[in-house]
């Protein structure tokens, strides 16, 4: 008979796993990922579980398991074993260490600085990392009763089946869950294949029959749920593939009897959303309908077809939620504005019969065609902020500039939603990788990007925090800037030794990668020495420190978010923007997500900034301009309604610039006429 599936919260409860090797590794990882208290009876270690001891996320009891009295081991006090030479340190000691370590990786995940007037209590994910965290850090561990009612579960993993044999009856003589590592008839649980994606788990088991299905079966859900996966070219919808002997069809659990069938065939369709974030978005409309709606029958009607909406969509407006539930119930979905558009038409028809003959009818029907749009407007961006999921996962890359840009968005994302759960997620790109050799030469910007929006389409991440300037004119489809911060310092600035003045000598060695920076300086500067500098920016100081430069060239706006304006080992010359003109993008912080479902992000967003960097980066899309060509354009919008662009480029040798100014609203007209000159 196949076992019972069944979802329970391990969150600091007491799971031993006998045995130190590579399997038993595999399941303390299991069981931390969900936050157990794992101790590990063994003798000795793998590498891994010495490292978890270490970090005080395991506890090791240094000890065999007694075939002849296992209860010896899994019933004695749970205290962290001593690892190498040290003496174990005594509770106090734990207490005052485990104060001053840093922040593990759930704590700097789900802990965000609150803002000011903000603190409140914490999400139920920001609790489980806390508890995790406190019952893990220096090894602490409840003390075992003498009948083992205090152990959740076990584990035998052991290479002596006498000795995993012997744990088995232990536990089911007091009634204690036991999986038995490749012994199923020992076993009264399975560790289930696991899918999860956020608060989505799913898992598949086999009755411990095969293994090898239940991780293929697992693989294909984690698929699923992160919609990466493409159309199966195999099958159709209500078609399973034949197992290969002429026998036809099999299906899973015939496959699970067998051994090496093939599964079922890959049916899964790429979706705008991760079923984790369609569970967050469900999770977020569930009262609002509890509420409006009495009957169950209905709700359960309105919520499939919620879930419909949001698997294709991406997204749910209350406009769309109040529609679902009036069709549902039978109600005409406009029926609630019909009275006020019979009044309008009303209203309208007499005002153009008092208003004939005098010119004024069509100035007040156009008028008010105006309102009610500018009203419908209105109406839709406060729908469209509606929706604010309780997590949200940013993409970053892993300097301290890019984690001090996304901490900056965090702050502001939570003085908006204070409620919202913030998780950083580091990916390394192609930029990041290969730093010997200038961005011209193997593919431009789109190097910082590009793992960036594959993480986006397959669900990893939500958003990802990018220097505007590093983003090329034109994102993939389905993809674009959602956010955009308040503009830092501008300009670009020289950066030497103190003391030092390169301006005046000849020969002068200065540090740039930007084709644009070296273009201008040398027109200034014909004298001085241009050589190749990458890195981020604490690396390329540490070189001009370490005498490799004259001078560097860097953004004001990256020393001003480090911190390194300061340093009295440095001077710093400021080039205005008539001087040096900037790279379209520079000193923004722009976010990445996807076209649909993040509008609640506007407001977050710097409007002025924001419109800044659409003429800058349309500009330099007209160009088509990248890391191959030394351009510079600058956007800045002043006097509340005014734009100015100026624009710098090198052709055949010649620096041109030109710039312009109109209506701030008409920055892309603007744009369109200086790229004409």
């Amino acid at each position: 008979m196949a076992y019972f599936p069944m979802c329970i919260d391990l969150t600091e409860k007491r799971c031993i796993v006998v045995g130190g090797g590579n399997v038993a590794a595999g399941k303390v990882r299991q069981l931390l990922e969900f936050g157990a208290a794992v101790t590990v009876a063994a003798p000795g270690l793998t590498k891994e579980l010495m490292e978890q001891t270490q970090a005080g996320r395991i506890t090791w009891l240094q000890r065999s398991v007694d075939r002849e009295n296992p209860g010896a081991v899994l019933q004695q006090e749970c205290e962290p074993a001593t690892v190498g030479n040290e003496e174990p340190p005594s509770e106090p000691q734990q207490r005052a260490e485990s104060a001053g370590q840093p922040p593990s990786k759930p704590q700097q995940r789900a802990g965000r600085p609150e803002p000011a007037g903000t603190a409140g209590p914490p999400s139920k994910p920001q609790q489980r990392a806390g508890m995790r965290e406190r019952a893990g850090s220096a090894g602490l561990r409840p003390a075992a009763s003498e009948d083992g009612n205090d152990i959740m579960i076990v584990v035998a993993a052991t290479d002596d089946p006498a000795v995993n044999r012997a744990v088995s009856v232990w536990c089911k003589k007091r009634r204690i869950p036991i999986n038995v590592v490749d012994e199923p008839v020992l076993c009264t649980f399975f560790f289930p294949g696991i899918a999860k994606d956020g608060e989505v788990v799913v898992s598949v088991s086999t009755g411990g029959t095969s293994p090898a299905l239940s991780a293929r079966l697992r693989r294909r859900l984690s698929e699923e749920l992160l919609f990466t996966a493409p159309v199966s070219a195999r099958g159709t919808a209500g078609e399973e593939p034949d197992d290969g002997r002429g026998s036809g069809p099999v299906s899973c659990g015939r496959a699970a009897e067998v051994m090496g069938q093939p599964p079922c065939p890959d049916l899964m369709m790429s979706r705008p959303v991760s079923y984790g974030r369609a569970a967050e978005v469900m999770g977020t409309w569930r009262a609002y309908v509890r509420q409006r709606v009495s009957s169950g029958a209905v709700r359960k009607k309105v919520f499939e077809a919620m879930l419909e909406r949001v698997l294709n969509e991406g997204a749910l407006t209350r406009r769309e939620v109040d529609d679902m539930i009036d069709k549902t119930e039978g109600k005409d979905c406009d029926g609630r504005n019909a009275a006020v558009r019979e009044e309008t038409a009303a209203g309208e028809k007499n005002s153009e019969a008092k208003d004939a003959g005098s010119g004024k009818a069509a100035a007040v029907k156009e008028q008010s065609a105006e309102t009610k749009e500018t009203a419908a407007a209105g109406e839709d961006t406060a729908a469209e902020a509606d929706f604010v999921p309780r997590r949200i996962r940013v993409g970053t890359r892993g300097s301290s500039l890019a984690l001090a840009q996304t901490e900056l968005f965090i702050r502001r994302l939570m003085s908006v939603y204070p409620e919202t759960e913030c998780e950083t997620v580091v990916i390394k790109t192609t930029g990041d990788r290969i730093q010997n050799r200038p961005l011209s030469e193997f593919g431009g910007k789109a190097v910082f990007v590009t793992e960036f929006e594959d993480a986006i389409r397959s669900g990893v991440i939500d958003c990802a925090v990018h220097s505007a300037k590093d983003m090329p004119a034109e994102l993939s489809d389905g993809l674009a800037v959602v956010c955009v911060l308040p503009r830092a310092d501008v300009r670009d600035v020289l950066v030497t030794r103190a003391g030092k003045k390169i301006l005046e000598s000849e020969n002068a060695v200065i540090g740039t990668g930007s084709l644009r920076r070296k273009t201008q300086f040398l027109q200034r500067y014909p004298h001085a020495q241009i050589r190749q500098l990458r890195g981020n920016i604490t690396t390329r100081v540490g070189k001009l420190k370490n005498g490799e430069y004259d001078g560097i060239i860097l953004a004001a706006a990256g020393l001003q978010r480090l911190g390194l304006l300061a340093d009295k080992e440095l001077e710093y010359t400021y080039f205005e923007v008539d001087e040096m003109t900037p790279a379209g993008g520079q000193a923004l912080i722009a976010v990445e997500g996807r076209c649909c479902g993040q509008e609640y992000l506007n407001a977050v967003t710097d409007t002025k900034a924001e419109r800044e960097l659409l003429a800058e980066r349309e500009t330099l899309r007209l160009l088509g301009a990248g890391c191959h060509e030394a351009v510079g354009v600058y956007a800045h919008c002043f006097a509340g309604e005014m734009m100015r662009i100026v624009l710098m480029r090198e052709q055949e040798g010649v620096i041109r610039r030109c710039e312009g100014t109109a209506r701030a609203d008409e920055w892309r007209a603007l744009a369109e006429q200086l790229v004409r000159k």
